[in-house]
């Protein structure tokens, strides 16, 4: 039978007390308390005690060394903390997620793992390291402990699975060419020919950057204003291209514009002064070609056929700078007319 008011009360299962509601309530509520403990324990977070960490995380220790010759490609690449560093990692500008905006490692296809050890990192391309390969691997700033302290400064790590380590410096700056003012974190993609290995870096705050060991030979270097952050080459992004050939150092200057596959058009055609027109086009041109006079047809309406001879086609830089030697060379005689007619007079 069951005792009156037995929906209140309940026997325990095992021996011992029997097990109230409001008992059960306390103990359920108990393990609860419990669970969360342990929950929070498990979560990363400041250690308790001690005043607070005021320094940012120090590197400790690089596997491989930078500088080694290794006789066999390494699983993977190793940088070592002095203390546990964040999961989190915010790079500037849109910039990949996670610890992968941390590094950038070449020459390597895109995909690099890297993997996050309380305080180390691992890196490991998709692929697997290669033999005879001299690998760089730039660690950015940014780095965080668990007190927020970030580092200011990164660090270029270069190793070699197999050839000696070269000290060919490659160096430059990205300008954003339409924008007329510096490309900041542009990338920059360094091919080597006819190998087909390509070296990357990231421009600093004012576009400049600068490729240490390189392998010495013929390169096609890209700078492109990486928009979306992903250290990819898209097809819309602005971008220049220029051949060097590194020996020991060498230096480019690359201006980024948008490209597309249809050419330049005239917007419109004005006179510049009695004998010269101007004409303008909707996109920027090419700075690096030179017009000549076998680009252009000037005519009378009335008979195409009747062209006119033309002296040049210059930038508007080069006429500027003409018109003006002009107007010092006429200044400059009329003086020297004038001096004639009072020393005449």
């Amino acid at each position: 039978m069951v005792p009156e008011g037995g929906g209140d009360r309940r026997q325990a299962r095992g021996p011992g007390l029997p097990l109230t509601a409001s008992r059960g309530r306390r103990l359920a509520a108990a393990r609860l308390a419990a669970t969360l403990a342990l929950a929070a324990c498990a979560s990363i977070g400041p250690p308790p005690g001690g005043p607070p960490r005021s320094l940012p995380p120090q590197i400790v220790a690089v596997v491989p060394e930078s500088g080694a010759v290794l006789a066999a490609p390494p699983r993977q690449a190793d940088i070592q903390f002095d203390e546990v560093i964040s999961e989190q990692y915010q790079s500037q500008g849109a910039g990949q997620p996670g610890l992968a905006g941390a590094i950038l490692l070449s020459p390597a296809p895109p995909g690099t793992k890297v993997g996050w050890h309380r305080s180390r990192l691992s890196i490991e391309p998709r692929g697997g390291f290669r033999p005879g390969v001299v690998y760089r691997i730039q660690l950015m700033p940014g780095v965080t402990d668990l007190y927020g302290n970030r580092t200011k400064a990164g660090r270029t790590i270069v190793f070699s699975t197999g050839p000696p380590i070269p000290h060919a410096v490659l160096s430059g700056t990205v300008v954003d060419w339409v924008g007329n003012q510096a490309a900041p974190r542009a990338l920059v993609a360094a091919l080597l020919l006819p190998d087909s290995l390509t070296y990357r870096a990231l421009a600093d705050s004012v576009g400049d950057f600068t490729m240490p060991e390189m392998p010495p030979g013929d390169y096609l270097v890209y700078g492109v204003l990486d928009a979306n952050g992903n250290r990819r080459f898209d097809s819309t992004e602005a971008f220049d291209t220029a051949r060097v050939t590194l020996r020991d150092s060498a230096s480019v200057a690359l201006y980024a514009f948008a490209h597309d596959t249809t050419g330049p058009r005239v917007k419109s055609v004005d006179l510049a002064d009695s004998i010269a027109l101007r004409i303008t086009f909707d996109r920027p041109l090419d700075p690096a070609q030179r017009p000549d006079t076998s680009l252009v047809r000037v005519a009378p309406d009335s008979d195409s056929t009747a062209t006119l001879a033309l002296t040049a086609v210059l930038t508007p830089a080069v006429y500027d700078s003409l018109t003006r030697a002009a107007a010092a060379l006429r200044d400059s005689l009329q003086r020297l007319q004038a001096a004639e007619a009072a020393a005449a007079a």
